[in-house]
């Protein structure tokens, strides 16, 4: 697969748990962080999809509960 079909299927996987679990939030800042996360793993060389998604979910949920204990 290419970099790019990686990315897509990555983020599919992730935006999909997160919808299904219920913890999405705010679409644009969500694409922002699993797009920004998942770019990150690839350019450190990761390419499998499952985990590139398994990475930006926990990124997204630990900004989420960042964002808890800030209120």
């Amino acid at each position: 697969m290419n970099v790019r079909t990686v990315m897509e299927n990555s983020i599919f996987i992730a935006w999909d748990y997160l919808d299904r679990a219920d913890e999405l939030g705010n679409p644009e800042v969500a694409r922002q962080i699993l797009s920004h996360s998942i770019e990150g793993m690839i350019c450190e060389g990761e390419m499998r999809p499952l985990l590139l998604s398994t990475g930006a979910i926990n990124a997204y949920l630990n900004y989420r509960h960042q964002l808890t204990l800030a209120f």
